[in-house]
């Protein structure tokens, strides 16, 4: 339940642009992997969504949707695969505007279970 929360604050920190939210499902030395970019640490995760808000801010809003977990315990931490669609929510109907799938490693920090790396791969 605790690894569910990070899946709920990435998306949520991502939809209402909330910075801090969306860098509280990370450790602070998590590797982001986005359309062959990597982002390492949390003031380039920072940097990374900071940017990436600025270049939304009048884009309609969107919503996050995450389905299909599958977390499995590693000596580690834990491993995790999911499914992700970006919707639209500024059209009627709301329309899919992206989807694809979630590679995650997490790793339990003094702070909780946090992303250790998070890795978004396209259709």
């Amino acid at each position: 339940a605790e690894i569910e929360q990070l899946y709920g604050r990435y998306n949520q920190g991502s939809d209402f642009r909330d910075v801090d939210l969306w860098l509280s499902a990370f450790s602070s030395d998590a590797v982001f992997s986005v359309g062959g970019n990597e982002f390492v640490g949390t003031e380039a995760l920072r940097g990374f969504r900071t940017a990436s808000f600025e270049r939304s801010k009048d884009s309609p809003p969107r919503r996050h949707w995450t389905s299909s977990l599958v977390i499995t315990p590693t000596a580690d931490g834990a491993q995790g695969r999911s499914y992700y669609f970006v919707l639209n929510v500024g059209s009627r109907p709301p329309a899919i505007g992206g989807s694809g799938y979630t590679e995650d490693t997490f790793v339990k920090t003094e702070d909780g279970w946090r992303m250790k790396s998070r890795t978004l791969t396209g259709p």
